[in-house]
């Protein structure tokens, strides 16, 4: 089990992010499901419909339960 630190450490550098949410975290977002081929929208830093979309494709490729939020275990499957 991974220790209170290492934990809030996690959460600071993949953030739980969803529809509507905007800044550099979405951007980093955005260039991951770019580069495996993901997404070709705008890398913008906005999580709109595309991107959500993006992130649903990337959730049912991984066997992940397609809802658009991107959370740790999305994070983990993108970084793979």
């Amino acid at each position: 089990m991974p220790t209170p630190t290492a934990a809030a450490a996690t959460s600071v550098d993949f953030p739980i992010l969803r529809l509507g949410m905007r800044g550099t975290a979405v951007t980093r977002l955005q260039e991951r499901l770019r580069a495996t081929g993901f997404y070709s929208g705008a890398i913008d830093g906005v999580f709109g419909s595309q991107t959500q979309a993006a992130v649903q494709a990337a959730q049912r490729r991984f066997g992940l339960t397609p809802d658009g939020v991107v959370g740790s275990a999305t994070w983990g499957a993108l970084l793979r």
